[in-house]
């Protein structure tokens, strides 16, 4: 079997960082979505299968919990990693086992693309055929 491209959803409202993140994480061979709203991420989310879904979470106004939420209904076993930038403690039904990293705002981009790509290695996720054959990950 074919490794998986290494792509990841990355939902943010500020145009500006979503062009920022976008431009590093493709310098570095990772497919990047990089969507405003959270009605097309999760079209995109029923679409495509992220190694790494990035979500910001702005208590109180931020399209990132439909989000999460909606990443909640994937089995444990072939979620993506998510990583939640801002404060993923706004809403009290949000399901905290979704959220495997929060990288708090302000955030360094080179930083943060760092921790995506290295969220993507074998060792973090787990191998992609694992996943596939039920097998303990790593």
């Amino acid at each position: 079997m074919p490794a998986a491209a290494r792509r990841v959803l990355f939902v943010e409202s500020d145009e500006s960082l979503r062009f920022l993140v976008h431009r590093v994480l493709s310098r570095t061979g990772i497919e990047a979505d990089v969507v405003g709203e959270a009605a097309e991420a999760i079209s995109r989310l029923a679409a495509q299968k992220y190694q790494v879904v990035a979500v910001d979470l702005v208590a109180g106004r931020g399209e990132g919990y439909p989000v999460v939420r909606a990443l909640s209904l994937i089995p444990a076993a072939s979620r993506p990693i998510v990583i939640a930038t801002g404060d993923p403690e706004g809403d009290p039904h949000l399901d905290a086992e979704v959220i495997s990293l929060v990288v708090r705002k302000p955030y360094d981009v080179q930083a943060l693309s760092e921790l995506i790509a290295s969220s993507m290695s074998p060792e973090a996720a787990g191998a992609p055929d694992a996943r596939e054959e039920g097998l303990p990950l790593c």
